[in-house]
C-alpha cells in the first residue's frame, strides 16, 4: 500500500513538473508574441511619423519666407507631433559627390576624404572609373573583368554607369568599412563633376586634400548665417544675404553652385524611450503643379545617430496622437 502511494506521490510530482514547465514555456511565448507585436506597432507608427515629417520638410524647403525655409546643406531639424519625436536630416544631392560624373581627381579628393591613404585613394578611382566606363580597358590601377574572375568573382564590372549607390559595394576592393563612410558623401543624382560648396557638408569640404583651411573655415562661418536678417526694410522687403567669402576650389576638384532639386532625407522617429523606424530616401522636389518624384526610398532599423546632433529648429505640431 504504502508502495502504491509512493508510485502516486511521483506521478503527481512529475506531472506538476510537466505542467510547470507548459506553463514556463507558455508566458515565454506569450511574452515573445507580445514584444514582437509592440516591436512591430513601433516600427508601423514610426514609419508612419517618419514619412509625415519628410512631406513637412519638403513644404518648409519651398517655404517662401526665407525665415522659414529649411535648408538642404545637412542641417538637422527636429518636430514633435503624433506622440513621438522625428529628426530629418535634408541634403541635396548637389552637395555630394556623383559616382558616374565626378572626374579622376574628385574621385581621390572623396576617397583621401575618407581615410585612404594617396595610393590607395589613386587604384581605387581607377577601379571606380573602370567599373563604369564602356570599355574593357584596364586603367593603370584599375580593374577589368579578369581582375575580378582572378579574385572567384564570377561579376563585374558592368562596365555602365552605377544605378544606385549601393553598387559601389560590388566594386572590387571596397570594403563594408570604406562604404559606409563614403555612403553619406555620395550620389547618382546629380550629374554634375563636382559638388557644390554652398551646401556640401563641413566635414567634407575639411577632408579635401589641397583645401585653403583658413578660407574654408570664414567660408563655413557664413554659410551658417540664416539666409536673412529678421528685420525687414522699407518697402516690406528684408535685405539680401551678404555674399558669401571666397573659398579656392582644390587642385583638379571642381565647385559648382548649381542645384538638381534632388534632396537625400534622413529621419529617424523616437517614441517614448525606443528609436522606431529610419526612413533614407532621394527625393525629386519637381516645381509647379509637378508632383514629388522617389528616385530612392528604404527603410531600416536605426540607432539615434540625429538625435546625437544639435538641431537647427524644433517645431511642435498640435496633432491628435495616432
Amino acid at each position: 500500500m504504502s508502495r502504491q502511494r509512493g508510485i502516486a506521490l511521483i506521478l503527481v510530482l512529475w506531472l506538476t513538473t510537466l505542467l510547470t514547465v507548459m506553463a514556463a514555456a507558455f508566458t515565454l511565448s506569450a511574452r515573445r508574441e507580445t514584444q514582437l507585436l509592440r516591436g512591430t506597432r513601433l516600427n508601423a507608427q514610426g514609419a508612419a511619423l517618419c514619412e509625415g515629417a519628410m512631406h513637412y520638410a519638403m513644404g518648409r524647403l519651398g517655404a517662401g519666407n526665407p525665415l522659414l525655409r529649411w535648408r538642404a546643406d545637412g542641417s538637422v531639424y527636429e518636430l514633435i507631433y503624433g506622440g513621438g519625436r522625428v529628426r530629418v536630416q535634408l541634403l541635396d544631392e548637389a552637395a555630394k559627390v556623383d559616382l558616374n560624373a565626378a572626374q579622376e581627381k574628385m574621385l581621390q579628393g572623396l576617397l583621401l576624404a575618407a581615410g585612404l591613404e594617396q595610393e590607395a585613394a589613386a587604384r581605387m578611382a581607377d577601379v571606380i572609373m573602370d567599373w563604369r566606363d564602356a570599355d574593357e580597358v584596364r586603367r593603370f590601377q584599375g580593374a577589368e573583368a579578369e581582375d575580378y574572375r582572378l579574385t572567384s568573382r564570377n561579376f563585374g564590372p558592368r562596365n555602365k554607369p552605377f544605378y544606385a549607390i549601393e553598387e559601389l559595394q560590388t566594386v572590387l576592393g571596397m570594403t563594408p568599412t570604406l562604404y559606409q563612410r563614403l555612403a553619406p558623401w555620395i550620389t547618382v543624382h546629380s550629374r554634375q563633376p563636382g559638388i557644390n560648396p554652398r551646401l556640401a557638408p563641413a566635414e567634407l569640404l575639411r577632408r579635401l586634400p589641397g583645401i585653403d583651411q583658413q578660407a574654408l573655415g570664414n567660408y563655413l562661418q557664413a554659410r551658417a548665417q540664416p539666409n536673412i536678417e529678421p528685420t525687414a526694410q522699407a518697402g516690406g522687403r528684408a535685405p539680401a544675404q551678404p555674399p558669401l567669402p571666397p573659398l579656392p576650389a582644390p587642385p583638379g576638384i571642381i565647385f559648382a553652385n548649381s542645384s538638381q532639386r534632388t534632396v537625400g532625407v534622413h529621419a529617424e522617429a523616437m517614441l517614448g524611450e525606443d528609436t522606431a523606424t529610419a526612413i533614407d530616401a532621394v527625393v525629386g522636389l519637381g516645381g509647379g503643379r509637378q508632383p514629388l518624384t522617389v528616385y530612392r526610398w528604404r527603410e531600416s532599423s536605426a540607432g539615434a545617430a540625429l538625435f546625437q546632433r544639435p538641431v537647427e529648429a524644433s517645431v511642435a505640431l498640435d496633432l491628435p496622437i495616432p
